[in-house]
């Protein structure tokens, strides 16, 4: 299952708190059984723009959709006109989210995927 955990991000992102969770945090049920969180994750962060862009965005993990904690290092992509980065991850999560820490380039615009 593919997951969205961000979308047309234009601008830096702040982190989250315990009272404010990412933008657009999802519950991954695991592929084999939707009570078990799944094992191993594939995040693919795409930038695009004119010229040369880049964005890092940092992934975010928690137990109960509530207390946030950084899943791995950040994830950086460049490239001219777009880029992107592939990483993957091992973590039993239920939640998954991420925040853009930086971004440059004309009409820069940042996605990141999940698939697990």
């Amino acid at each position: 299952m593919t997951y969205q955990l961000l979308t047309n991000v234009t601008a830096v992102q702040a982190a989250p708190t315990a009272t404010r969770g990412p933008m657009n945090a999802v519950k991954a049920p695991g592929p084999s059984n939707p009570n078990m969180p799944p094992q191993e994750q594939t995040f693919n962060l795409m930038v695009s723009g004119v010229g040369a862009v880049s964005v890092t965005a940092q992934l975010v993990v928690s137990h109960d959709g509530v207390n946030w904690m950084a899943y791995n290092d950040p994830i950086t992509a460049s490239g001219t006109d777009s880029g992107g980065k592939i990483t993957t991850g091992s973590g039993a999560w239920p939640w998954f989210g991420a925040y853009v820490t930086a971004i440059s380039g004309t009409n820069a615009s940042a996605n990141l995927t999940m698939a697990a």
